[in-house]
């Protein structure tokens, strides 16, 4: 029932969105750089129309990704913000019952419900 335009982006600089999901128990991520990143919560991340990757989750924003300047601080809040309002919207959405057995056993199935 609710959809989002992925191709036109939620924040004003950006043109694509996604999420990668949490992670129970959290686990190390080791990247080709050597470095560990800890995959214990989900990540937001926005792709600005100049290829720059933004990241964020959990009220903290990761270095961005590609050339181009830092983010003012007005840039970082805008993102921080729209990162907790979408993360409050998955918890309402994950708030919402299942009642029709069918559709229950069928996100059993594909590993959605416990």
């Amino acid at each position: 029932p609710n959809g989002r335009d992925l191709t036109a982006g939620p924040h004003p600089r950006a043109r694509a969105f996604g999420m990668r999901r949490g992670f129970d128990p959290p686990l190390e991520d080791r990247r080709l750089d050597g470095t560990v990143e800890v995959l214990d919560h989900r990540l937001y991340y926005t792709v600005t129309p100049e290829g720059r990757l933004l990241r964020g989750g959990a009220g903290r924003l990761l270095p961005p990704i590609g050339d181009g300047p830092e983010l003012s601080r007005e840039a970082e809040g805008e993102l921080l913000a729209l990162f907790a309002a979408l993360e409050d919207e998955l918890a309402a959405a994950s708030a919402e019952t299942v009642t029709d057995p069918e559709t229950e056993r069928a996100l059993r199935a594909l590993g959605y419900v416990q």
